[in-house]
């Protein structure tokens, strides 16, 4: 959120503290709350508090909404998704794209996936993954994807489009992996780089455009924008009714 946004920041917390028939925090409290949110949108925070609202009987609290809104990632996979890379990448036939830490990790797991212990491996590598994480993510270093080229030429290109499809290798990157994906270097031969073209084309036409990405992320966003409204609208009502209903039995 902007400086400017302070204002409809506060009057937003105020409305979710009124829905729920709660005093708005301290001044001290709201700088801290700002403090915590601004890092995301207005938008987003306002989505969060009616999310909130409408799964919950209680008064907000910062972890409430920061549970609600979106995660900002640094490209690293989870322990579990990591494993199973690694798992790929340890078998000399198979090319994969992994990451550094996952390689680095794998090394020191080896010893024990060698020695037949398959479930102390994967803790061992569990271990020292997310301790190589949490450096990379204290030094702020996204995660950097590469080419692991295996000894079977067959299974290269289904880690190519992989790969592509994940959004870890660029479409330049895939002639570290197949070379044959473009003509080699100083091949002037018509049929070759023909060839080539031809495949770098079929990979990026199966790969959903920027303006579909773009459609598909924000038909998602308007539907949970909508059922979030419906919802925070819907638990308002309620808490109106109750309220009246209350108030006609004391008289």
């Amino acid at each position: 959120m902007k400086e400017f946004e302070k204002k409809d920041f506060a009057a937003a917390l105020r409305a979710a503290f009124e829905v729920e028939n709660k005093p708005l925090p301290s001044q001290d409290a709201l700088r801290l709350w700002w403090t915590l949110l601004s890092p995301f949108s207005l938008e987003q925070v306002r989505i969060a508090l009616s999310q909130h609202l409408a799964e919950s009987r209680y008064a907000p609290t910062p972890s409430d909404v920061i549970s609600r809104l979106p995660k900002q990632s640094d490209g690293y996979p989870g322990a579990n998704e990591a494993w199973a890379i690694a798992l790929r990448g340890a078998d000399e036939r198979v090319s994969c794209v992994t990451l550094p830490e996952i390689i680095e990790a794998l090394s020191i797991a080896r010893p024990v996936l060698d020695g037949g212990d398959e479930i102390g491996a994967r803790m061992a590598f569990r271990e020292a993954y997310a301790r190589l994480i949490q450096i990379a993510r204290a030094e702020h270093r996204p995660a950097k994807w590469f080419p692991s080229s295996g000894s079977d030429v067959g299974m290269r290109e289904a880690a190519v489009m992989e790969g592509i499809r994940a959004g870890r290798l660029r479409i330049a990157e895939a002639r570290a992996l197949v070379p044959a994906l473009a003509a080699p270097e100083g091949d002037a031969r018509p049929d070759v780089a023909e060839q080539g073209r031809a495949r770098l084309r079929e990979l990026v036409a199966a790969l959903p455009s920027t303006s579909e990405k773009i459609a598909r992320a924000t038909a998602a966003r308007t539907k949970r924008e909508r059922e979030a409204t419906v919802a925070a609208k819907a638990r308002a009502q309620r808490l109106t009714d109750e309220h009246m209903a209350a108030s006609a039995s004391v008289r």
